[in-house]
């Protein structure tokens, strides 16, 4: 069974969330605010498609229980 996935990235603070609308993204200090992806799959491809100097990575999303 998939479970779904965010993209997150490091930052001085700790972890930032990737918001996503259409084409444009931002990134959010809470991962209730993060975009949900179908898959860690997904995710990842989500991931790879930042611009190199964002360094994200895909994680499993650990709001399903809410």
């Amino acid at each position: 069974m998939a479970s779904s996935a965010i993209v997150a990235r490091t930052n001085a603070k700790g972890l930032e969330y990737l918001v996503h609308f259409q084409e444009e993204f931002a990134w959010a200090p809470a991962e209730r605010d993060a975009s949900l992806f179908e898959n860690l799959r997904d995710a990842t491809r989500a991931a790879m498609r930042l611009p190199a100097r964002f360094r994200a990575f895909a994680l499993p999303s650990s709001s399903e229980a809410l």
